[in-house]
């Protein structure tokens, strides 16, 4: 798993927390449930005690710690399991500009 930048990171997990936030506590609980399980193949689950008393933003910072950017993915994934299809979309689509902006700040030599 690649490391993420500074620059990287923070918006990633700030687009990561604005849909963590939209959840319902149940919902939130089955989340943080799924993370615990096998997500997605070659990424190890996060161990259920170092989920279970987190907040939204305390998950999302362990989810790029563990995952970096391919906490998205995982992201994803779970809601995809817990058919928030809508959320999901919406989601991706964020992910690909938020990609595509910091894909541009480096081509000019900004960041």
């Amino acid at each position: 798993m690649a490391d993420l930048s500074d620059e990287e990171e923070a918006p990633l997990a700030s687009i990561l927390l604005d849909y963590l936030t939209e959840l319902e506590e149940q919902e939130f609980k089955k989340f943080k449930w799924h993370l615990s399980q096998k997500v997605l193949k070659g990424f190890p689950p996060i161990l259920k005690g170092e989920v279970k008393e987190l907040d939204k933003m305390d998950t999302v910072d362990k989810m790029v710690t563990v995952y970096c950017k391919e906490g998205a993915k995982i992201f994803l994934r779970v809601l995809r399991k817990m058919t928030q299809h809508d959320l999901a979309q919406r989601l991706e689509r964020d992910l690909q500009k938020c990609n595509f902006l910091f894909a541009a700040i480096q081509t000019l030599g900004l960041s």
